[in-house]
């Protein structure tokens, strides 16, 4: 099929259009529009990739910050665990402590039962020397006396 044109001036040259010829600009048209389409997904796939990058970066901050905190909190635990440790064996030694707390209480109070026991002693003693002593100088005043 063949498809004429009508001339628009009288210097025009006659274009005849065959449908071989309609088909290639339709491939061409398609070929146009789909190189178009593919630049603007590329375009698009790098606008797209590029944030994905910036979101990608976001995230790995935040993992290191995450595993800063970590190691930060593992170190927190290992320093608290040590305390409790710590605690423990003075727990312990303080509990010997007041068991030879109330040893040495018990002693002090037997230690000083005794001392009032000896004390009362020694006073009877030297009440009774004394008292033997006033009455040998009593009895050498009389005989002083008599003579």
């Amino acid at each position: 099929m063949v498809i004429k044109r009508k001339p628009i001036a009288k210097k025009s040259v006659q274009k005849q259009l065959t449908i071989n010829d309609l088909a290639i600009m339709v491939q061409n048209g398609f070929t146009s529009v789909h190189s178009e389409m593919d630049t603007r997904f590329t375009a698009i796939q790098l606008q797209m990739d590029n944030r994905f990058n910036e979101v990608d970066k976001r995230f790995n901050e935040v993992d290191k910050r995450f595993e800063r905190l970590e190691s930060r909190t593992k170190k927190i635990e290992t320093h608290l665990e040590k305390i409790d440790v710590r605690l423990g064996n003075v727990e312990v030694r303080l509990e010997k402590v007041e068991k030879g707390l109330e040893k040495v209480s018990h002693q002090v109070e037997t230690l000083e039962g005794k001392f009032d026991s000896l004390q009362g002693v020694v006073v009877n003693e030297h009440g009774n020397r004394l008292n033997a002593v006033e009455s040998d100088v009593l009895k050498i005043k009389v005989a002083i006396q008599n003579k």
